[in-house]
């Protein structure tokens, strides 16, 4: 782990499929990173960015490369992407001023 909280790119990657990860694979799943990304980004389509904070984000990106590294197929945005989008969103909002009353 890094000295910091936020882990970098590797240990995401790492964490997510349960073993180390080889600097080929580490680089491949960074270029496939952007283009995940840009995937994403067209399947949700224009949200205020308050609705998927940053970390959202960067989590789905992570689970569709890591998708793609571990069985080699086709950089695809699922339904279940989405909704681990909006479950890890959801979990990472402050609650309402109300439910706290």
């Amino acid at each position: 782990m890094t000295t910091s909280s936020t882990p970098n790119f590797q240990e995401a990657l790492e964490a997510a499929l349960h073993r180390p990860v080889t600097d080929s694979e580490v680089s491949r799943a960074y270029r496939l990173g952007h283009a995940a990304g840009r995937l994403l980004r067209r399947r949700i389509g224009p949200v205020p960015r308050s609705e998927y904070p940053d970390v959202a984000v960067a989590l789905v990106v992570v689970r569709i490369v890591t998708r793609v590294v571990e069985v080699g197929g086709v950089k695809e945005v699922t339904d279940v992407d989405l909704r681990a989008l909006v479950e890890v969103s959801a979990s990472r909002r402050q609650p309402h001023p109300f439910t706290l009353a």
